[in-house]
């Protein structure tokens, strides 16, 4: 008996839908549309109830706003930033915020890219920087783990003179 009553209420409700010129699945007609006022409209009343209230709205269309108008910045920040994921707020914060910090990587970027050279042979043709620390280092701990004449090699580049240490045999 459930069955039967079940399925002359639905029988019911689908021949009233179809009177009342709908489809069957609940989708609205074309003279039905919506216009972009009303969308937002249900949007925000949609939100009211959740809660929230009208700030909540703002602040959701700000971001998404901010999301369409700016999808380039915001794709070349992603990359910057660790884990791909922007700070909490940037997106808020508007137009210009993004424009700071993606600045602020580029500074950092070109202030970083002499660290991130290839090292120079220099080191191969005027060792003059590590013998002079070494140098240095066993003469003032009184140590005699380097010979003389580097000793005295390490002196003199420090002095700005440039000399070849002695090869030793």
């Amino acid at each position: 008996n459930a069955s039967i009553h079940l399925a002359a209420r639905l029988h019911h409700h689908m021949m009233t839908e179809a009177a009342e010129g709908r489809e069957g699945d609940g989708t609205k007609n074309e003279a039905e549309e919506e216009t972009p006022e009303e969308r937002a409209d249900r949007l925000r009343k949609k939100i009211k109830t959740v809660g929230g209230g009208e700030r909540r709205v703002s602040r959701m269309m700000l971001m998404f706003k901010t999301l369409r108008e700016e999808n380039e910045t915001i794709i070349s920040l992603k990359g910057v930033c660790p884990g791909h994921r922007l700070a909490p707020g940037l997106l808020l914060s508007g137009r210009d915020a993004l424009k700071n910090e993606l600045e602020k990587f580029t500074e950092a970027r070109s202030m970083d890219l002499e660290n991130e050279r290839m090292p120079s042979d220099e080191k191969e043709t005027n060792p003059s920087g590590w013998w002079a620390v070494l140098a240095l280092e066993g003469s003032l701990l009184g140590g005699t783990t380097l010979a003389a004449d580097t000793r005295s090699h390490a002196a003199a580049t420090l002095r700005g003179e440039r000399r070849q240490p002695k090869p030793s045999l």
